[in-house]
Order: C-alpha cells, then structure tokens, then sequence
C-alpha cells in the first residue's frame, strides 16, 4: 500500500510558503489572482503576492515589491507575513540588514502563535545581542547586548551563555563578577561549547565559598526559587497554612540559595530578628549584600544601616552611605537616615558616599573583546 505521507508533507510545505497546493491555472494567473486581492487590501492576498515577488512564481523577481507586500500584510497582523518579513530583515533581502526588527517580527508572529516563529524567537534575540555586542548594524552597546542574551541563557541557548559569561567576566556592559562568568561559561562547557571550555580554564579558581554577586539562573532555577519563596513567605505570615517562623526560614533559604532576590531579603530580615533560627546578623549581612547587589530597596536600606552602626559587619559608613543612596528613592527610611547623617557626618564622607552610589549606578564599559560569532 502507499502511503499519503510525502503527499500530505508536500502540501504542508507549500501552504506554509504561501504556494497554492494544486491548480490547474498558469502561474501568471495565480500571481493576477492574488494581487486583486491584495489591492482590495486582503492581507492573504498581501501574502501571497510578496511571496511570488520574492520567488519570481508568474511574476519577474522583485525583491522590493516583496518587502513592500510583506510590510502591508505584517502590519495587518498576519503572522506569515511577519515571519518571512523578519527573515528578510535578518538576511538582508532588499534591505538592509535590521536584527531589532527582525527579532520584533519574529515575536510579534510568535505570539500570534505562528510556530515556525516560536522557534526562531530565542536565536533572533541571540543574534540581536551579537549585534550590539560586536557593533555590527547598530551602535555598539554591551549592555544592551547582555540584556538581549539573558533570555537565551536562561532557555541553555550555548553560545549566549559563553557570550553573556565573557561581558561578566570582563565588567563589559554589566558589573564584572567573575562567580556569575564561572556559572554561565560551566553551562556553555556543558554543552561542548569549546571557547567556553577554553576560558574557563583561563579563570582563577574561586573563593572558598564565593557566590554570584550578580545571580544568574536558568529558567528551571528561576520557577524553582519562586516556588519555595512563596512557600517560605506563606509560612512567615501565616498565609493559607500555619504560622512557622522555622519552616519560613527553612523554605526561605531554599529560594535564596537559587538566587530569589525576594526569598535572600526575606531570609535575611528574619536572621537579623532571630525569627525562626539564633539571630545571626552576619550571616543577614551577607544575605542583604546579595539582594542589595540585585536592587532590592530594603535590603539595600538594611545593609546601608548595618554598615553605618557595624551591626554584624564592620563599621563602614562610607559604604553604608553608598547603599542609602541607593535606595533613598524609594526608600523612606533610607532617607530619614541620610538625613540625621547629614547633622553628624563631615563633607568629604557625605560626598564620598554620593560619589560612589553614582558610579555603582554608572557601571563599568570598555573594549570588548570578540565574541563568539552565531
């Protein structure tokens, strides 16, 4: 018996192209039939007619009136349209090359449900952040770069993790942080990635105990972190289950040890009030300077307080200051307190503070070296 598949392949192949599947019409017909349809403005037609300008199918090839015929069918919504209009912007088919757009496209036809995009979104973004990483069709921009590469990271996309390993590793268009670097370029390794493998055996060897300043987590790490910080915070106020401080500290830990910036803030607040576990304001300290790290207000506030008393950590009131400023925008506290500072404290120190708040703010760019090409 034969079997209808090749058939049935084919016919797929061609309705996801925009080729009629059988007709008994010449080209030329096919092309006219289209195309009165698409100056009456139906997006199909619209389709269709860019897709016989793109192949030269009953109609000389004319890249242009492609893009042209695409545009107006993307800008009705139609996903096919959007999704072979990204390409075009992608390879550069009569235009000039755009990786935003086409990346927005890919998205917008994604999200519209269109498969074939779904799988094109993460290495459009990939290609996006390569983009700005290298300067190539847009102005040079790492952190722009290292926020378009996070996404494909997180999802195991290998060679955004060793690219997004790299800017870590060298303070490029992020806070250099050499455990975060370590992390991503492991997981790229992991993959066979080589150039991974290469630099991280150029890496010094970490700290006893050392963690990321700057946490990076996979998209299973991330859910699993959320999960236990609800869970911990469910127990902390008594939420739908019992009231456990022990239980809220145990779940707590949980989701700070995955890099729940929430879950490090809420661990950390209840060391420093004994609640649940011996008071440990040190071990607090350490749990704050990790979310403080990732801009979370109240632990910014809490850290700058315990370093401006020397509560669990030595007394630095110039760092302390720093952290104030930080979050003295949307924190109350932190602003009553930069404000009895201000009657107590010299010039020098008060500006000390502001000063190094403004270049934690600024960051640190500088010449890139070459990332792994796509």
């Amino acid at each position: 018996m034969r079997t209808r598949k090749p058939m049935i392949a084919l016919l797929t192949l061609c309705l996801l192209l925009g080729a009629p599947a059988a007709t008994a019409r010449s080209e030329a017909e096919v092309f006219e039939h289209w195309h009165e349809k698409a100056e009456a403005g139906d997006a199909e037609g619209q389709f269709n007619v860019a897709y016989r300008y793109a192949t030269g199918k009953g109609v000389e090839r004319d890249e242009a009136e492609a893009v042209r015929w695409y545009r107006l069918a993307a800008e009705q919504g139609y996903a096919r349209a959007q999704h072979n209009l990204a390409v075009v912007y992608q390879n550069g088919n009569g235009v000039e090359t755009d990786p935003e757009r086409a990346y927005a496209l890919f998205r917008e036809a994604a999200d519209a449900g269109f498969e074939p995009s779904r799988k094109q979104v993460l290495p459009a973004r990939v290609a996006l952040a390569y983009a700005y990483h290298t300067g190539k069709g847009v102005e040079q921009n790492h952190a722009r770069a290292a926020e378009h590469y996070r996404e494909p990271a997180e999802a195991g996309h290998a060679t955004a993790q060793y690219n997004l390993g790299i800017l870590y590793k060298d303070g490029r268009g992020v806070e250099r942080d050499l455990a975060t670097a370590r992390r991503l370029l492991e997981l790229a390794a992991a993959q066979d990635h080589d150039r991974a493998k290469e630099a991280l055996a150029k890496l010094p060897p970490p700290p006893a105990g050392a963690g990321p300043r700057v946490a990076f987590r996979t998209l299973e790490e991330r859910v699993e972190g959320e999960r236990a910080r609800r869970r911990g915070m469910a127990y902390r106020d008594g939420d739908g289950v019992l009231q456990d401080d022990a239980k809220a500290v145990e779940w707590l830990r949980k989701g700070a040890e995955l890099g729940d910036t929430e879950a490090q803030a809420g661990l950390a607040a209840l060391l420093d009030a004994g609640r649940g576990t011996p008071r440990d304001q040190a071990a607090a300290a350490e749990w704050f300077r990790r979310a403080a790290e990732q801009g979370h207000t109240l632990a910014q506030f809490s850290l700058g307080a315990m370093l401006v008393h020397g509560e669990g950590v030595p007394q630095d009131v110039t760092e302390g200051l720093m952290w104030l400023h930080l979050s003295r925008e949307e924190s109350h506290s932190s602003r009553y307190l930069i404000f009895r500072l201000e009657g107590e404290l010299d010039e020098a120190t008060l500006a000390e503070g502001r000063r190094r708040a403004e270049e934690w703010r600024a960051g640190r760019d500088g010449a890139d070296p070459l990332p792994t090409p796509l």
